[in-house]
Order: C-alpha cells, then sequence, then structure tokens
C-alpha cells in the first residue's frame, strides 16, 4: 500500500493499526455475507478469523498509547485512515475469498517491511518484536486456510451439479429417468468430467488437509470448517460419478 521508510514509528504503526481494523472489517462482513455449498463452514472459517483478530487490534492499541500516547489511537484520525483502507481493499477484483486472501498476503508484506525497518532504525523493543512475530505467524495459518479455501471451491461449486445428477436418475420408470437425465446430460458430462478430473488430481491433498485439520482443530469439521465437507464430497463423487465417467 505505501512506503514507510520517511514516516516516523508512530505513523507507521497508525497505518498498521488502521489496515488491521480494516482488515476485521472486511472479515466479518464476509462472515456476514457467504452463501452457498458449504455455507456454514465458510461462515465459521470467517468468524475464526474476525474474531482473532479482536485481540490482536486491542494489543497492538495498548502498546501504542503506553509507547507514544493516546493521541496515536485518536477515534476520528484512525475512523479517517480505517475507511480509506476498506474502500481501497474492497476496490480489487475477485470475489470474497480472492479478497480476504489478498488483504492476508498485503498484511505479510507490510509487516515484513515494519519489522526490518524499525530494526534498522534500532527503534524496535523487545515487545514489538514478540508481537509482530507473534501477528505473522498467526496469519499465515490465515493464508494457508484461505488458500486451501480457494482450492477447494470447484468441489464445493460442483455438488449441485452431482445433486442435480442424481436426482435425474430418480424417477417412476426407466422412460422418466432417462427423459430427464438426457435433458441435462450435456451440461452435466462437460461439468462431472471436469469436476472428476479436479478431484483425482487433488485426492490426495484433500485427504492430507483433512487429517491436518482432524489433528489440530478435533474430528468434529464444525470446528474447521470447510475442509471437513471435502471427505464427504470425495465418497460420494467415488460411489455414484466416478463409476459412470470412468467405469470404475
Amino acid at each position: 500500500m505505501t512506503t514507510y521508510s520517511e514516516m516516523r514509528a508512530p505513523e507507521i504503526y497508525q497505518r498498521l493499526l488502521a489496515f488491521m481494523k480494516a482488515m476485521h472489517w472486511i472479515h466479518w462482513t464476509n462472515h456476514w455475507q457467504v452463501r452457498g455449498i458449504p455455507y456454514y463452514g465458510d461462515h465459521l472459517l470467517f468468524e475464526r478469523l474476525y474474531e482473532a483478530m479482536q485481540d490482536e487490534i486491542d494489543t497492538l492499541a495498548e502498546k501504542l498509547v503506553a509507547g507514544y500516547g493516546e493521541y496515536i489511537v485518536d477515534s476520528q484520525e484512525q475512523s479517517a485512515l480505517t475507511a480509506q483502507m476498506i474502500l481501497w481493499a474492497t476496490d480489487t477484483e475477485g470475489d470474497l475469498y480472492e479478497r480476504a486472501l489478498y488483504i492476508e498476503q498485503v498484511l505479510q508484506g507490510m509487516l515484513k517491511e515494519i519489522f526490518s525497518l524499525m530494526e534498522e532504525r534500532d527503534e524496535l523493543s523487545l515487545g514489538m518484536n514478540d508481537y509482530l512475530a507473534a501477528l505473522a505467524n498467526a496469519h499465515e495459518t490465515n493464508i494457508y486456510l484461505l488458500q486451501q479455501r480457494l482450492k477447494s471451491r470447484m468441489a464445493s461449486s460442483n455438488v449441485r451439479v452431482a445433486a442435480r445428477y442424481m436426482e435425474a436418475k430418480k424417477g417412476d420408470s426407466w422412460e422418466e429417468r432417462l427423459a430427464l437425465y438426457d435433458s441435462k446430460r450435456a451440461e452435466l458430462d462437460r461439468m462431472l468430467k471436469k469436476f472428476g478430473d479436479h478431484l483425482k488430481k487433488h485426492r490426495k491433498d484433500f485427504i492430507k488437509d483433512h487429517e491436518r485439520m482432524s489433528k489440530r482443530f478435533g474430528r468434529d469439521s464444525s470446528n474447521w470448517g470447510f475442509i471437513g465437507d471435502i471427505g464427504h464430497y470425495i465418497e460420494v463423487f467415488k460411489d455414484y460419478i466416478w463409476p459412470d465417467l470412468y467405469g470404475r
């Protein structure tokens, strides 16, 4: 977003605080705006992101007030900076998942630049050193989760195709089933073949992610969001779709 070489430390940290507040608001808004499959997993994912930032923002603000005085968290100045950063961050291409990933990556760049500059100036206290390092580490996990969500988006968006496929195979008679399936055949074959290829390519990655998240957050998938759905998708498509597409 900007360079900090000509700024004093208080100005730099004011901008970091404002950007984090903007991120908090964007993740919170995404929490409200998610829809489709898997809605609940995405709802929890963004809840996790914005709730974790509340303590991070509070800790930074307290450090800044202790080090530089109350003026550094002035409501009017912080509101103006935060609003500018919200407008900037949301005026980018992509959907809410891509924008969420982008702002997390921007934060990592900001932290790296601030850390290097403050260290070079010998203005980095031990406490702020620890805080910035912990912040960067926590948000690397956010980047991982969002990247995995984007990678799984094809699986999520094509679940409805599978539902239509299986619905097309139902009916009171074989004539009805055949007519219903044939009416959607071109779309279904194209979408399902694409999904099947994607799933075969990434199946091992999905399983590894599933196991990793299970160990970290427990076996209940509601604790860790969208990745829990992938195992279910694999079994559904293996049992119902792959035999028709690949003859096995």
